[in-house]
């Protein structure tokens, strides 16, 4: 009898499943050795958006530029009376927080990213 040899869906198939086995166990084996990642720090900023709204053109200048360091900073500074903007919250890296709002004697609470 002569020895049958696998077709090319057989071999391609055993093939597969040997790169599968290969690979997981690698990655098991990979993962102790492997150091924490060291997650970026960030922070929670606040805007006004017109998305979805009818809004002026002034209120959308006002909301693409200005920057709140708290919900009721933003709050207290609405672009005009009877205004349709909501406030939304934006997470930020630490770096880029302490540049808009620094730490000091008196620490702002808003920031225009005109001026910047």
């Amino acid at each position: 009898m002569s020895a049958r040899y696998p077709t090319r869906r057989e071999f391609l198939a055993l093939g597969g499943a040997f790169v599968v086995g290969a690979v997981s166990h690698l990655e098991v084996v990979a993962q102790p050795l492997s150091k924490k990642k060291k997650v970026p720090r960030s922070r929670r900023v606040y805007r006004l958006s017109c998305r979805g709204r009818r809004c002026s053109q002034f209120a959308k200048i006002y909301a693409a530029n200005l920057r709140f360091r708290t919900k009721k900073a933003a709050e207290r500074h609405p672009p005009h009376p009877g205004h349709h903007t909501r406030i939304v919250s934006i997470v930020v890296s630490e770096e880029q927080y302490f540049v808009w709002f620094p730490r000091g004697i008196r620490p702002r609470n808003i920031v225009d990213l005109r001026e910047l």
